[in-house]
Parts: structure tokens; C-alpha cells; sequence
């Protein structure tokens, strides 16, 4: 009896070994993929920000439709870059493979300063995003600055996408009538454009560091900023703001750049994958940042926030305003190139049904 049940473990124990054996093989046939490529990408926004959530979704989808070939490693925060314009440097350089930076940080990178053209006031006649993406991705005026900016570079641009509408916010009062903004404090950026379109519109211009605006709006320093309705939250900006008016006067645009020489080391069929995911980034990005305007707008109402819309008649005041900022400007990007380009948004308003 015990014979015959030693014989039986026995044999039980055979067939456990032989099924490990021959599960071992299987296990190990198929690893974990080394990526092939690795790119690293750099943002100087928070990982909170719906820029970097669109990153983060474009990091998984193109490594599910590369099979792994391709890995995404995003720095968020500043972590590689301090600032927009190192960003698109270390790009140029090969320091990383891949950036996301406003559209106007390549102006001064290559002897193109028309792209300044798109931090210009009120280029179209209704705040329609459609006319932008149209006008950024596929018209011929942007594309001959994108080609020449790549013939001078090692930058391959693949696509831009806009990180929201710039409007103003203000702790002081009302602030849609174009002519109540005189004696107002507003926070600017540096640039010529940005300082002489806001003070178009009647308030004093103050160039300071981004990351100073919060204190400085707690001091008085300023009574207000001008950003996107986003930033306001994100950075809370609103926690000492009471009137957003939604001027809708520029729709900043992010560049997606490539290494050339990394991208062109790549296979052809990763290449195109690479561009594929690219679409799939401006389509996400788009899509995150429309709705976290709205949800913004929605927290700052409940928040108490006056928030005031521009109808058509003040719009097209506030646009005239900002036509003396386009006059003192626009030799730097060229006369001709901006009728161009408004000839160009005049064809897609049109196509689009707006004119």
C-alpha cells in the first residue's frame, strides 16, 4: 500500500516537473521589448497642466502603435528646461529629441520673425478655432516660414495646436468697455507685441517674470494679468482676481519639434508612426484644452468672479484699439507677409461659412 502511494507521488511529482519545463520555455520566449528609440521630451509646464497630460497620452500612444519600439520619457516642470525658448535650443542641439513651445519662441531661432504673426491681436474676424488650426497646419503662408525654418535648423515641426485663448483678468472693475482700462496695472509679457496690444487697450503695460505674478497680485503690485482662462486657475491667479473678460484677442500656438538627424535615423515605418501620433497630439491637446477653458470659466463663476464675454460690436472696438499695436510692429515680421496672412484667414472665415 505505501509502495503503490510512493509510486503515485512519484509519478505526480514527474508531471509537475515536465509541465514547469514546458511552461519555461514559453515564459521566456517572448520579453519585455527594449525600445529601440528613445525620446525625450521637455515641457516647462506642470504635469497638472492639460499640456502635459496631452504629452502623457502621446507618450502611450506611441508606444502601443510603435510595439514598443519607441519610448517617450516626459520632463515636466522645467525639470530639463527652464523656459520655452531652451526648450526649442536643446531641440536644435540634440540635448533632447523632442519639444512643445509657443509657436513664437522660433522667431528669433532662424531668421524668422514672422512667426511673431501669431501672437498678433485679432487676426480673425470671430474667435473660431477652426480658422487658426486651418491656418497654422495647413496653409501655404505658415508652411514656407516652417520650411525655411527648417532648411536653417536640425528641426523637423510637426504640427502646431493651441494651449488656449489669451484673455484678461483684473482685481479692480469692470473691464469691457475698451476705454475703462486706463489707470489698470496689467501684467505683460516682454515682447514688443504682447506689451503694445495691451496697452492699446488702455492699461499700463508691467513686464515681470511669470512666476511673480501671483505675489505681485497679492502685494497690488499690479491689479492684473493677461493670460488664458486655464492659467488662471492652474496658477491661481483667480484667487485674487474679481473680472475676466474674455478678450479672445490671440490664440496662443504650440510647435511640436524633432531632432532632424534623430528623426531621420529612424526607419521609415517609425517615422510614419511618429508623424501619426503627432495628428493624434493636436487632436488631444485641442480637445484638452477646449474643455478645460470651459471648466475654468465655470470654477471662477462659482468662485464669484465677474466673467464678461465680448459681443461683436465691442470685439470689433477692441480690435480697432489693437490696430495701433499692429501698425508699431508689424515692419518686424513684414508688411506684405501680414496682408498675406490675413488674406489667408479671409479664404478659410470664408470656406468655413463665418464671412
Amino acid at each position: 500500500m505505501k509502495k503503490n502511494l510512493r509510486s503515485r507521488m512519484f509519478i505526480l511529482l514527474l508531471m509537475l516537473c515536465f509541465t514547469v519545463v514546458m511552461a519555461a520555455p514559453s515564459a521566456l520566449a517572448a520579453p519585455a521589448k527594449k525600445a529601440e528609440f528613445i525620446i525625450k521630451v521637455s515641457s516647462v509646464l506642470a504635469e497638472s497642466n492639460p499640456n502635459c497630460q496631452g504629452l502623457l497620452k502621446f507618450k502611450d500612444y506611441l508606444n502601443k502603435k510603435s510595439d514598443g519600439r519607441i519610448a517617450v520619457q516626459v520632463y515636466p516642470g522645467g525639470i530639463l528646461a527652464s523656459s520655452d525658448e531652451i526648450n526649442v535650443e536643446l531641440v536644435m542641439t540634440g540635448g533632447t529629441q523632442m519639444a512643445v513651445s509657443p509657436a513664437y519662441c522660433l522667431a528669433q531661432k532662424a531668421n524668422t520673425p514672422e512667426f511673431d504673426v501669431t501672437i498678433y491681436p485679432f487676426l480673425t474676424s470671430v474667435p473660431d478655432k477652426r480658422v487658426y488650426y486651418e491656418l497654422m497646419n495647413n496653409s501655404e503662408v505658415i508652411k514656407e516660414i516652417t520650411q525655411r525654418f527648417e532648411a536653417a535648423t536640425d528641426v523637423k515641426v510637426c504640427g502646431f495646436y493651441d494651449i488656449g485663448w489669451i484673455d484678461i483678468g483684473n482685481k479692480r472693475r469692470p473691464f469691457v468697455d475698451v476705454n475703462s482700462g486706463k489707470g489698470l496695472k496689467i501684467r505683460s509679457a516682454v515682447a514688443a507685441i504682447w506689451k503694445d496690444t495691451l496697452q492699446s487697450f488702455g492699461p499700463s503695460a508691467v513686464p515681470m517674470s511669470y512666476g511673480e505674478v501671483f505675489a505681485a497680485l497679492q502685494q497690488g503690485t499690479i491689479d492684473g494679468v493677461v493670460s488664458s482662462t486655464p492659467c488662471f486657475v492652474s496658477d491661481r491667479f483667480y484667487e485674487e482676481l474679481k473680472h475676466i473678460t474674455l478678450t479672445h484677442h490671440v490664440l496662443v500656438f504650440y510647435g511640436i519639434y524633432i531632432n532632424k538627424t534623430f528623426f531621420n535615423s529612424m526607419p521609415k515605418d517609425l517615422q510614419d508612426i511618429y508623424l501619426e501620433a503627432c495628428q493624434f497630439l493636436i487632436k488631444t491637446q485641442d480637445e484638452l484644452h477646449t474643455a478645460a477653458e470651459q471648466t475654468s470659466i465655470d470654477t471662477m463663476k462659482n468662485a464669484g468672479i465677474k466673467v464678461y464675454t465680448l459681443n461683436p460690436k465691442e470685439r470689433a472696438e477692441w480690435a480697432t484699439n489693437a490696430q495701433k499695436a499692429i501698425d508699431a510692429n508689424v515692419n518686424d515680421i513684414g508688411v506684405d507677409f501680414y496682408n498675406r496672412v490675413k488674406a489667408e484667414v479671409a479664404k478659410i472665415e470664408t470656406k468655413f461659412g463665418i464671412r
